[in-house]
């Protein structure tokens, strides 16, 4: 079979950031930093293009000393990989470190101001030390509009809670490994490389669960994969799968942080900030009017009904959650446009019987 070799690794400045460059598939994968030294290990990127690899049918080759227990530990991981997604089961190969290696005391956290993220800041302890986000990931790196806006935030809510902020850059998504490649299923290894490129500050890395783990949602970032990414130097941890989305916002809604600073848009109809009309934005504002007054999160455009906004949202990716809202006190207009949005919205990509059998008792 055929395998993407990782490595040679070097480092370089680039303008003043600190950039590790792994030679992958013979093209240049790199992530940097201006606000710390990132670690050169192979697991970075071992862990970011593993899946993506996989996806395409190819192995791992990597060419320097990569951590024995990072190895075993993705032998597992693929395993399941190869039941949820029909990918092989394909070992990395290469020297491995066969010695524990010291394990930094510190916490880092995958934060990109979102529900989930925030959730985890702000309930979870030990508290974080580092808030880590990537450009490159949710945000194109030729986006320097939102990119700007955005960082003043992260640094913002950083300084407000005593973390360090470190900002990286990457070139990921537009590798030729990653290219193509279904990010609901890669973007975990993705994450998991924040960890391993931030090892010499933090021995754990926080990533927060996307959805509950009722939902059975098999996605990249999963309670059964993530810790899965871990090596002898960081442990992975995921973080909030026992919460649903409503109890997150409830939990979180009363911070200045969150009222000031929460971003959940991902269609990015704005230059910056929440579009107010998308999916996720207009489900994350129902969920805060149920939480109490809405208009005291700043983030959001509320002059319009949220019935309104509901009915313009032509098909849903939520719609347990949506289900969910059904069961709270909420006004007979928005009842009926949930209904409506749910009736509308096509269940087949939803992933268990017992959703099904929710989405047919939420239509009769």
């Amino acid at each position: 079979m055929e395998r993407v070799r990782i490595g040679p690794i070097s480092r370089r400045s680039v303008d003043g950031w600190d950039r590790v460059v792994a030679d992958v598939a013979g093209e240049p994968l790199w992530y940097e930093s201006n606000d710390v030294v990132l670690d050169d290990g192979p697991e970075a990127f071992a862990s970011a293009t593993l899946l993506a690899a996989a996806l395409g049918g190819q192995g791992l080759d990597i060419a320097e000393p990569v951590s024995r227990e990072w190895v075993d530990n993705v032998e597992r991981l693929l395993s399941t990989a190869a039941e949820w997604w029909d990918v092989p089961v394909v070992v990395p190969e290469g020297p491995t470190i066969e010695e524990p290696r010291p394990r930094a005391a510190g916490v880092a956290l995958c934060f990109t101001g979102g529900v989930d993220s925030f959730h985890s800041l702000l309930c979870v302890q030990p508290k974080a030390d580092v808030l880590a986000f990537v450009h490159g990931y949710d945000i194109d790196l030729s986006d320097q509009p939102r990119m700007a806006a955005w960082e003043q935030d992260f640094r913002h809510t950083a300084d407000a809670v005593g973390a360090e902020p470190v900002l990286l850059r990457s070139n990921l998504r537009a590798h030729q490994v990653h290219a193509g490649r279904h990010w609901p299923i890669v973007h975990g290894g993705a994450l998991a490389a924040v960890g391993h490129l931030l090892a010499d500050r933090a021995g754990t890395l926080l990533i927060s669960s996307g959805a509950p783990a009722s939902y059975q949602v098999k996605w990249g970032s999963h309670e059964q994969l993530d810790p899965l990414w871990s090596s002898d130097r960081v442990q992975v941890v995921h973080e909030g799968g026992s919460h649903s989305r409503l109890a997150k916002v409830r939990a979180i809604v009363d911070s200045p942080l969150v009222q000031q600073g929460l971003r959940v848009c991902w269609e990015n109809r704005s230059a910056t900030g929440n579009c107010s009309r998308c999916d996720k934005c207009v489900l994350t504002m129902v969920l805060v009017a149920i939480a109490g007054p809405p208009d005291r999160v700043e983030v959001f455009d509320w002059t319009r009904s949220l019935a309104d906004l509901v009915a313009d949202v032509p098909q849903t990716r939520f719609l347990r959650t949506y289900a969910e809202v059904l069961q709270e006190d909420i006004d007979a207009d928005l009842a009926r446009a949930v209904r409506s949005l749910l009736q509308r919205t096509d269940p087949i990509d939803q992933s268990t019987s017992r959703w099904r059998r929710i989405v047919d008792r939420v239509r009769r």
